[in-house]
């Protein structure tokens, strides 16, 4: 069966109230196949994300939802800048590869029109990461979650000398938020916020448990915090530089765990970075498994690196580019090869297909890559992903 007769089974509807309960079923059936953010299931987030003040587009296999997106105005940028839309999806595992995420997708991007669209997903799989990627959208923000089970046990530490733990409400917020940016200010991505705005996020937010958010204190300095919220969840965690690897972080995650579990709290929940791999090494020591991974992509110019793959190099585009322009001459888009991974071969090449494909589309040719080498590179991972993207692409990149 066609994909175009497969979607002719589905019937396409905007969202309304009386679905939650269908739009939570489908998230935890994305959970169970995915892994991901255990909340992305409950009531709450399913309204904040697919209802309440969104826009939605929904496909029904008779009375089944099987697809669900949405288009929503993300918060205002904190550099002032204009705010981005985002869309987010869901397809149920048994109806996945029939199109239904591509064409939820295009609904968004359609209405989204130049606006600039993120795409966020808190149950990252690899379907989702091609289609993402085969759109244009880069990979830009990624965190594992990680749990702690309902019968693991946090190892005992054994407390520093002289180190006391204060809850929110025994220490002036401030000194909190003063431990948050000298722990992450020097991380990739770190938003800059201003204290009263961090604070607000902080104390404002429904679940938030002053009782499991601690400051911890060293003499005269505060050296660490972490903030718990409702259902065992640890929303953030931090050492300051100068303190780190006196175990300060695990003494934080066991009190707030001792906490969490003696007001009822079973699994313990948590975030980290891909990118912050002595953090996850921390938790991991701790008890904490890896259950799946969150994501955000955004459009980008025509160069990107996405997982590994580097297809264009911006910097050197643009500036070349720059270049032509004044010249007067035609632009030229260098491209680069990287090594990859035999077992990521053909994801490699469905997004050589599809960046290239964009460049072609946009005017961007003639292509020039650095090396013969490259250029044989590129076509071999192309004819990799099957199709005519091949021949359609070597015909109008003008590549021989």
């Amino acid at each position: 069966m066609g994909r175009n007769e497969a979607r002719a089974e589905f019937t396409w509807r905007p969202l309304a109230e009386s679905d939650l309960q269908a739009v939570t079923d489908l998230a935890l059936a994305c959970l169970s196949a995915d892994g991901g953010q255990p909340f992305a299931a409950s009531i709450g987030f399913a309204r904040q994300r697919y209802l309440s003040g969104a826009e939605s587009r929904a496909a029904w296999h008779g009375a089944r939802l099987v697809c669900a997106s949405s288009l929503r105005e993300a918060a205002a940028a904190g550099d002032g800048g204009p705010a981005a839309l985002v869309t987010t999806g869901l397809v149920h595992p048994r109806w996945r590869r029939r199109g239904l995420g591509g064409s939820a997708f295009d609904w968004a991007a359609d209405r989204a029109g130049s606006a600039g669209l993120r795409a966020e997903t808190e149950a990252l799989n690899d379907g989702a990461h091609a289609l993402y990627v085969s759109r244009g959208l880069s990979q830009v923000f990624a965190e594992d979650v990680m749990q702690l089970r309902a019968q693991a046990t946090v190892p005992a530490v054994h407390p520093s000398v002289g180190l006391d733990l204060l809850q929110w409400g025994e220490a002036d917020p401030g000194r909190f938020y003063a431990v948050y940016v000298a722990a992450f200010r020097d991380r990739p991505g770190f938003p800059g916020w201003p204290q009263e705005r961090w604070i607000e996020w902080i104390r404002t937010d429904e679940d938030f448990r002053p009782e499991w958010t601690l400051l911890a204190t060293q003499g005269d300095s505060d050296v660490g915090f972490i903030a718990g919220e409702a259902t065992g969840w640890i929303a953030q965690m931090g050492v300051v530089p100068s303190a780190r690897g006196h175990g300060i972080g695990a003494i934080l995650i066991g009190e707030a765990v001792r906490r969490m579990r003696s007001a009822g709290e079973t699994a313990v929940t948590l975030n980290v970075n891909i990118n912050n791999p002595h953090a996850a090494a921390l938790y991991a020591r701790l008890g904490f498994v890896r259950i799946g991974r969150r994501a955000r992509y955004e459009a980008e110019a025509l160069g990107y690196c996405d997982d590994g793959a580097v297809i264009f190099t911006p910097a050197r585009s643009q500036s070349s580019s720059s270049r032509a322009r004044a010249k007067g001459a035609t632009p030229v888009c260098s491209i680069s090869r990287t090594a990859v991974r035999a077992s990521a071969a053909r994801r490699a090449a469905v997004t050589w297909s599809a960046i290239l494909r964009r460049a072609v589309m946009s005017g961007a040719p003639p292509l020039r890559a650095r090396s013969a080498r490259s250029c044989r590179h590129a076509w071999r991972l192309v004819s990799v992903s099957g199709g005519d993207d091949a021949a359609w692409l070597r015909a109008s990149a003008g590549w021989v």
